[in-house]
């Protein structure tokens, strides 16, 4: 499951409160008080409770899965360049981040619904 998937699922105080405080997806940095004033509470404290739950750490979870993507797509590129240059240690270094994003990529495969099972069940009907 996506992290956007998954805070759609959620009220949207809580989205927006899992957002503000991870700067998740927000343009413009935002006060606490905006905040506060938005969802209509007068302190944190509901939602820094939630930070103890289960459904919250899941979300941090996903969270630091797509911050893994965007690191492993930083060291690729870096070890690539010093592979290219000659460097042993990254050329072995480069076939290992190979192999493991091509297994990241059969278990995603593995794991996405086909999109034949999420199909309606009247679209094989003619009319």
């Amino acid at each position: 499951m996506e992290l956007n998937q998954a805070l759609k699922e959620l009220t949207y105080k809580k989205q927006l409160y899992f957002k503000w405080k991870n700067n998740y997806g927000m343009r413009n940095p935002r006060t606490e008080e905006s905040i506060l004033k938005e969802i209509n509470a007068k302190d944190f404290f509901t939602y820094e409770k939630w930070e103890l739950s289960e459904e919250y750490q899941f979300l941090m979870n996903l969270l630091l899965q797509s911050k893994i993507g965007q690191d492993m797509q930083i060291i690729y590129e870096a070890t690539s360049e010093k592979a290219k240059s000659g460097d042993e240690k990254a050329t072995k270094l480069l076939f290992e981040i190979q192999k493991q994003i091509v297994a990241m990529n059969k278990e995603y495969k593995s794991k996405k619904p086909t999109k034949k099972g999420s199909e309606n069940a009247y679209d094989d009907l003619e009319l």
